[in-house]
């Protein structure tokens, strides 16, 4: 059960912070990068002006926005290339790209996907849409997305959720779990209908795994999940404080706490890609 009661940590999320949208940018810094470009070329050199941000911060009751992915500019990213430190300076287009790999001290690769979503009906939508988002975890199924806290004051930042994208690597179009875009106070109640319909879309070409959902999606409504659910937040907040203890204050502890968050976060999405491995790939 513990693996099938996270949506609700995100719908208690939802619940609690939404509205305004505060943003915290990266430092407009050349970092070295790869690009693979849609007509089969490879450009390596640096880029700036890549900015996704750090820290989103949800605060009130509904949304203000049409589309957090043109929000954060996912949809048209300022992209700036130069093939050497001081070369001339190449402005790039997101239709001219299939993928950026930024070359820090542990690589970040940026894929284009091609959106689809479910509503309220739980029906897929096309939202004709393009964005380019960080690639989480490659698998059977591709998992794909962005860090969402709460901050106090712009400090003290505490994870919240995982914006996610999931999408199986035959198929043309990735699926929102989770569309922020689509929640507010009225609607919360088909998060569940809307998770697993996004996943039986991407595992579509898979009969095995499509039943299996079906009996996973019956034990996750459960009445007393919800309720399990946060306790089960509670004893992981608590656990991790102590795990904690063992980091000094600082860029160490603040990734080790990053490293809890996502994968408590994303349990789910885990155990549900895991599912249909083992069923299909």
């Amino acid at each position: 059960m513990k693996k099938v009661i996270n949506i609700f940590i995100i719908l208690i999320a939802f619940q609690s912070y939404s509205q305004s949208v505060l943003f915290d940018f990266s430092k407009k810094e050349y970092i070295p990068a790869a690009l693979v470009l849609e007509n089969g070329n490879t450009l390596s050199g640096f880029i700036t002006d890549f900015i996704l941000p750090k820290t989103v911060e949800f605060r009130g009751v509904g949304f203000e926005f049409k589309s957090i992915e043109s929000k954060l500019r996912m949809d048209n990213p300022n992209i700036k290339f130069k093939s050497t430190t001081d070369g001339e300076v190449q402005k790039m287009e997101l239709k001219d790209i299939k993928s950026i790999t930024l070359l820090r001290e542990e690589a970040v690769i940026y894929e284009k996907i091609k959106l689809k979503t479910i509503n309220s009906n739980n029906e897929v939508v096309d939202l004709e849409r393009e964005v380019i988002v960080p690639l989480i975890k490659a698998g059977a199924l591709d998992l794909y997305g962005l860090k969402a806290y709460n901050c106090s004051n712009g400090s003290n930042c505490e994870m919240m959720y995982v914006i996610a994208y999931i999408k199986n690597p035959n198929q043309d179009y990735a699926y929102i779990p989770i569309d922020v875009n689509r929640i507010n106070l009225f609607n919360t109640g088909s998060l569940t209908d809307k998770l697993f319909k996004s996943f039986a879309e991407a595992g579509s070409d898979c009969p095995e795994f499509l039943a299996y959902l079906d009996a996973a999606k019956n034990e996750i409504i459960d009445k007393d999940t919800r309720q399990k659910g946060r306790e089960a937040y509670k004893q992981f907040r608590k656990e991790k404080k102590e795990k904690l203890k063992a980091y000094k204050a600082g860029r160490e502890r603040r990734n080790a706490e990053d490293d809890l968050d996502v994968a408590y976060f994303l349990s789910l999405y885990y155990n549900l890609i895991d599912e249909y491995a083992s069923r299909c790939d």
